[in-house]
């Protein structure tokens, strides 16, 4: 028997849309930034420099890579965006927990890691999951023409056998019945 909490439970952007689920992160973007003001100037200089690289991460997004390899140049913008982001935690847990500097570098850089990864895995539930489980639109970053690493990747390949995915990966797939 599922005990109520084991229960699958729509994403925010599932229940209630992209939008509000966007505003909500930025209602609890400003709660943090007024707790922080509590902890003094050094929290709250973190968190600043924490979300100008999530911003840069999301300009260089929006730039592209231009003469960058393009793998090198998406693993950056994850680390920026996401990486940042979960890096800054483990860093204001191990700080305020008051461990060895040599450990908080060490959280901090693990943090980062798995940011990065979180979103390589959200990569992947938007081609290979169910709507059910993972509780996103599958296939939304291929509808949109967002190249993730694995359209990186395939875009990549040189296989002959790869040619009609290279095709179908290389734009926006606005036909459902493609991404079957």
């Amino acid at each position: 028997m599922r005990r109520s909490c084991d229960a699958v439970r729509p994403s925010a952007n599932a229940r209630w849309g992209n939008t509000v689920a966007i505003l909500t992160g930025d209602f609890l973007f400003a709660r943090a930034s007024d707790l922080l003001a509590d902890l003094g100037p050094a929290a709250v200089r973190l968190q600043a420099r924490t979300f100008e690289r999530l911003v840069a991460g999301q300009i260089r997004e929006t730039v592209g890579p231009g003469d960058t390899d393009p793998i090198t140049h998406y693993l950056q913008v994850l680390a920026d965006k996401t990486g940042s982001l979960i890096a800054t935690s483990a860093q204001f847990g191990a700080e305020f927990a008051g461990v060895d500097r040599s450990i908080v570098d060490v959280l901090r850089r693990f943090g980062e890691q798995i940011g990065v990864a979180f979103q390589l895995s959200d990569d992947i539930l938007d081609i290979a999951s169910e709507s059910t489980v993972s509780g996103k639109t599958p296939g939304t970053d291929l509808r949109e023409g967002i190249r993730t690493l694995p359209v990186l990747y395939a875009l990549r390949s040189t296989d002959p056998d790869d040619a009609r995915l290279r095709e179908l990966v290389s734009g926006p797939l606005a036909d459902d019945s493609l991404l079957c």
